[in-house]
């Protein structure tokens, strides 16, 4: 099964899959593609680093959220990778139902918030 990462910083997480795929300890599963809302983040340089497609996808103006719109580019570009499954390492928005309903039980948040008690890293 193909999948495919969403990451907003360093990748610590994304390298940890990675590194665990490269060492064939994820069976099946295959990386498709790294997605990233920040465009000059260190996530990005691992794609180059594993042979994987990485690339930035603006978020739209929202500093915690995507838009309408830009969630939609998002839809667009996970559903041409062919994956079957999400992994969201380290991504920093607000995930609304529109996504979730685009990818039903495929997607896995690696560290989600508890609103309003853990809010994440920025409040």
């Amino acid at each position: 099964m193909k999948f495919v990462i969403l990451g907003s910083g360093t990748g610590s997480n994304a390298e940890a899959i990675l590194d665990a795929w490269r060492e064939n300890r994820l069976g099946k599963a295959e990386p498709a593609a790294i997605f990233c809302d920040i465009p000059n983040a260190r996530i990005l340089t691992l794609g180059e680093r594993y042979g994987i497609p990485a690339r930035f996808v603006s978020p739209g103006p929202f500093k915690t959220k995507m838009s309408d719109e830009a969630e939609q580019e998002y839809i667009k570009a996970i559903r041409e990778t062919g994956a079957g499954l999400i992994v969201l390492a380290g991504f920093m928005r607000v995930i609304h139902e529109g996504f979730l309903h685009a990818f039903p039980r495929r997607i896995i948040n690696l560290h989600p918030s508890l609103l309003p008690s853990f809010p994440g890293l920025h409040r």
